[in-house]
């Protein structure tokens, strides 16, 4: 639809920040968006299939705006650092692993017949496999902590800094709630989601449970609902028990259809096909 388009035009013109490439992620039905790059000058941002459908032009404005705020606020660069010291350390645990694994083939192979020089120099590079698997593990544990605890800390800021683009914690806050009442929920099917999830909108694996563990990336859901709208009471709130439909949009109607991406878990190649009405 011409709306999103439409929306991410003017939540560059309100951030004064230059104008994104635009991508849909096609074969998503969950309701859900992310951004990505390294500055505002080389960024996109993408949202789900299930977001253009599902949500009203307002909390579609809410949750593109929140990734707005991601990129204003340099949260892309600071994923891929986080990520990439995880990968890291992840890779000595395979590393250390890997050498264990080879180690225990040739000693059978051997059978014990190591002795001398030979079975000190196994020796230390058993010590130097047994020192990598463990502190590559205990760091990529350390790591994935640490990047869990700042996603959620972004995360609430982002849905702030969204607020204070729009003017309105409505729409926001009713795009979430609208994910807690959809049976899809924010749930994204590609198979690297999993990779990128910190990088997501919403809880890529559509859960949303009202407890975060250390390891979640996004805060539950009802907290940041209520972080918007202080009287929220999911026991009542139409949205959220899935009783209030989404208002049709009168503005952008007649508007030709957004270009479409195939489906992706990272950041959007950029094509021009996939750039919208500016090329």
């Amino acid at each position: 639809e011409k709306r999103y388009f439409n929306i991410v035009e003017e939540m560059a013109i309100a951030s004064a920040m230059p104008r994104p490439a635009a991508f849909v992620m096609r074969g998503e039905d969950g309701i859900n968006a992310f951004a990505a790059g390294s500055d505002p000058e080389r960024a996109a941002v993408a949202v789900t299939r299930g977001a253009l459908t599902r949500l009203s032009r307002e909390e579609l404005t809410g949750v593109v705006a929140h990734e707005f705020s991601h990129i204003a606020n340099r949260d892309s660069r600071l994923n891929m650092r986080l990520m990439g010291m995880v990968f890291g350390l992840m890779a000595l645990w395979v590393a250390g692993r890997t050498m264990l694994q080879a180690f225990r083939f040739t000693g059978r192979r051997s059978g014990g017949r190591s002795r001398g020089n030979g079975g000190k120099a196994i020796a230390i590079v058993m010590i130097v496999a047994v020192t990598l698997a463990v502190f590559g593990f205990l760091g990529m544990m350390a790591g994935r902590l640490l990047q869990s605890a700042v996603s959620r800390r972004r995360e609430y800021l982002a849905d702030a800094t969204a607020v204070q683009l729009t003017r309105d914690p409505v729409g926001l806050s009713a795009a979430l709630k609208r994910i807690g009442s959809e049976s899809h929920g924010s749930r994204v099917v590609n198979a690297h989601a999993v990779e990128a999830r910190h990088m997501y909108f919403a809880n890529a694996s559509g859960s949303i449970s009202s407890f975060g563990g250390v390891l979640a990336t996004h805060p539950p859901l009802i907290r940041r609902i209520t972080a918007l709208d202080p009287q929220f009471d999911p026991a009542t709130d139409p949205i959220w028990l899935g009783m209030a439909p989404r208002h049709e949009d009168k503005a952008d109607a007649g508007a030709e259809p957004p270009q479409e991406t195939e489906p992706t878990a990272g950041p959007p190649r950029e094509t021009t096909a996939s750039a919208g009405p500016w090329g």
